[in-house]
């Protein structure tokens, strides 16, 4: 999926079953979104064992659109690897949906100007009302994890080729029948190997078995 022009007083939500894609793009996204300015970037760290500190991190969340830098201008929000838009026990007691619902009913009233807000959640459940929201006012990217079979090939084929692209390598057939043999079909394992095969055969193109 791709992002609409990047722009002040937008809302953006990367997530999704597959984590590894999930952070690789929110942390891409994040460095675009980001000004020059380092104090101007607010990272929440968004993961939360229990009630209360659900409730902090919602609270922080709410808070920080209104804070402005040292040096004024834009800002960015970034609630990151939050569990908060998931079932799991521990953050879905009546306080935190009621702190979610408050947090929901602020997006909709839209950000102050110059303010950016991301939202990288794995695991992330699209019934709830937060996503529905931020897929009206916001933009989205999900990324759900591959699944065996045919179409799971056809992903994994893709994001090898991908990685390939970015390092300017090609793989023959036959290496990459042996890579997808050996490799489990798990992208973060399969992006460490291509690595490690994209820096053993050096400044040569072509990767062979």
């Amino acid at each position: 999926a791709k992002f609409t022009p990047l722009r002040a007083g937008s809302i953006y939500l990367v997530g999704g079953s597959d984590e590894f894609s999930v952070k690789e793009a929110a942390a891409k996204l994040a460095e675009k979104l980001a000004t020059k300015d380092e104090f101007a970037t607010e990272i929440i760290e968004g993961a939360a064992g229990n009630q209360d500190e659900a409730l902090k991190i919602l609270g922080r969340v709410s808070e920080a659109p209104d804070t402005v830098g040292l040096f004024g201008g834009d800002k960015l929000v970034w609630l990151k690897n939050t569990n908060l838009l998931t079932d799991e026990k521990g953050v879905t007691a009546e306080s935190v949906k009621d702190a979610l619902a408050e947090l929901t009913d602020r997006l909709k009233r839209g950000l102050p100007d110059g303010v950016r807000l991301l939202i990288s959640a794995v695991g992330c459940d699209r019934r709830k009302s937060i996503y529905k929201t931020i897929e009206k006012t916001g933009e989205i990217q999900f990324f759900e994890a591959i699944e065996e079979g045919r179409q799971g090939d056809e992903e994994i084929a893709e994001f090898i080729q991908r990685r390939l692209r970015e390092e300017k390598k090609t793989m023959t057939g036959a290496a990459f029948g042996v890579f997808r043999e050996l490799v489990a079909p798990d992208l973060r394992e399969m992006a460490n190997e291509l690595e490690k095969v994209c820096l053993y055969v050096g400044k040569r193109a072509e990767i062979t078995d």
